[in-house]
């Protein structure tokens, strides 16, 4: 654009003398005032040319240029009404910026938030059966779907959950997205046209016996309110994915984009990718178990799109998900974790017992009558309560690196049972089978009997029971423990169906 466009040019005309002062004053002030926009328009454009600081470029030769806003909504949003609640319900939305999401430096108390496992206690998993109780626990394989997550976001609750975790190796957010497109007249009115929209959940499962997980962006109920909305509008979809520590590695790929116009994703609604967790990650000093290399990765997702304004974006931007990656499989043994080398750690467990099995039918009784009628068990004090009872709680977490610990939670648990029902309690039933001093919480755990200072309070439970049933118990913890990838100091609640 030729700078010399912005000069003003004087125009100059024959005096009328028989015009009065007045009138040639006005005719002179609504001339100054066309100069002036003249220039202010020259100039906007030469900015926007060469780069300069104009914020909106020029008036287009044909009068209108299009504008868009990308916003995010909870998925049971009702729809608009008219085209002014779409522009007011955008204009009051957080969440979106012009800046891309990026690692950001943690302090050692946030890292370590990061870390801590068991901090959310979500929906209690379908029951389990007695044949389910009977075989090992493969919640890897149970894949979270688009139509699952849906489900849950389109009935969730106000304000809707950071995530759904369908267990803790697959994870969604789901959420409602709206383009709203505005036109920017000649006057510079800004007017709101048209707006398009579509539910998208973003779906995060770890792979099975790897150190990577499948990424999957699900797009659905796409609706534009007219013919004005532009079907050809782009909008792009990304995840990043680093270790949340500075100096940590970040995952391959760092960026994983899905792109293409409102219409391409009507036709192609399901994208998906693969993300490998690279590297062993920094180390924190409180880290439980030093030879598993425990290590953390963020996924970061986000939308984005073109607003119109030349150099301008908008992002919206999802929860981010925590994950944590180990070796323990490997390097320890399969018998101790399984699964994945991945799992979503800031989610409790759930190990889960049926009542009525008759292969485990008086442990599990046990049990039960520990969480919600102490005083069937001994010691049974009146008013004391033991950990582990979903819903009411606080969870239990696993031992098994200390077992001497293990052994002491035994032996107190064993004391209490020559205690309560004598030294022959082994021997003292009628029916040819042995009885154990089963006891709850699980010698396995760092709330074992050994641990209760205060038994009025948190406590333990025993009984003397058939010692096959007790043992088979066992064998079932052991199986879920791995398959649920449940590390040392990892939690879980037990749930008796």
């Amino acid at each position: 654009m030729p700078i010399r466009c912005c000069l003003l040019r004087s125009s100059r005309r024959a005096p009328n003398n028989n015009e009065d002062q007045k009138v040639r004053i006005g005719r002179f002030v609504r001339s100054m005032q066309r100069r002036w926009a003249r220039l202010v328009a020259c100039v906007a454009s030469a900015a926007l040319v060469t780069g300069g600081l104009a914020v909106y470029p020029a008036t287009a030769a044909v009068g209108e240029e299009s504008l868009f806003s990308l916003n995010g909504f909870p998925m049971n949003q009702p729809q608009p009404a008219s085209l002014a609640e779409a522009a007011a319900q955008a204009a009051g939305q957080p969440g979106v910026t012009n800046q891309k999401p990026e690692r950001t430096h943690k302090t050692v108390a946030e890292l370590e938030e990061i870390a801590r496992p068991g901090k959310y206690v979500v929906a209690v998993p379908a029951p389990k059966t007695a044949e389910m109780s009977a075989t090992a626990f493969s919640p890897v394989d149970d894949v979270i779907t688009g139509e699952e997550c849906r489900n849950f976001y389109n009935n969730a609750p106000s304000p809707a959950p950071e995530h759904w975790y369908k267990n803790r190796f697959n994870a969604c957010y789901g959420n409602l997205m709206r383009i709203v497109k505005k036109i920017r007249n000649s006057s510079g009115q800004v007017i709101t046209e048209a707006f398009g929209q579509f539910k998208a959940v973003f779906l995060v499962s770890m792979n099975p016996n790897m150190r990577s997980a499948t990424v999957t962006l699900e797009l659905s109920d796409f609706y534009k309110d007219s013919s004005k909305f532009p079907e050809t509008q782009r909008v792009s979809f990304g995840s990043g994915c680093w270790d949340p520590a500075p100096t940590g590695p970040t995952c391959t790929p760092t960026t994983t984009t899905f792109e293409d116009s409102f219409a391409g994703f009507r036709a192609n609604p399901r994208r998906f990718a693969t993300v490998n967790f690279t590297g062993t990650g920094a180390h924190l000093p409180n880290d439980p178990a030093l030879n598993e290399l425990r290590s953390f990765y963020d996924i970061e997702p986000y939308w984005y799109m073109e607003t119109g304004i030349p150099g301008m974006s908008d992002f919206y931007k999802y929860p981010v998900f925590h994950q944590r990656c180990d070796v323990a499989r490997t390097v320890v043994n399969s018998q101790y974790v399984r699964g994945s080398d991945c799992v979503f750690h800031e989610a409790s467990g759930f190990f889960q017992l049926a009542r009525h099995d008759g292969a485990t039918e008086e442990s599990v009784e046990f049990i039960h009558d520990a969480q919600t009628n102490i005083t069937a068990t001994k010691p049974g004090i009146p008013g004391s309560w033991v950990p582990g009872t979903y819903g009411t709680r606080p969870p239990l977490s696993r031992l098994y690196y200390d077992e001497a610990m293990r052994d002491a939670n035994r032996l107190a648990s064993k004391a209490t049972c020559v205690r309560e029902f004598g030294a022959n309690y082994p021997n003292d039933r009628t029916d040819g089978f042995k009885n154990d001093c089963d006891e709850f919480p699980f010698a396995a755990t760092h709330q074992g009997s050994y641990s209760v200072t205060n038994p009025s309070d948190r406590s333990y439970a025993v009984r003397a029971l058939r010692s096959d049933q007790n043992q088979a118990v066992g064998n079932l913890l052991s199986q879920y423990s791995a398959g649920d990838h449940i590390l040392e100091e990892d939690t879980y609640y037990v749930i008796i169906n």
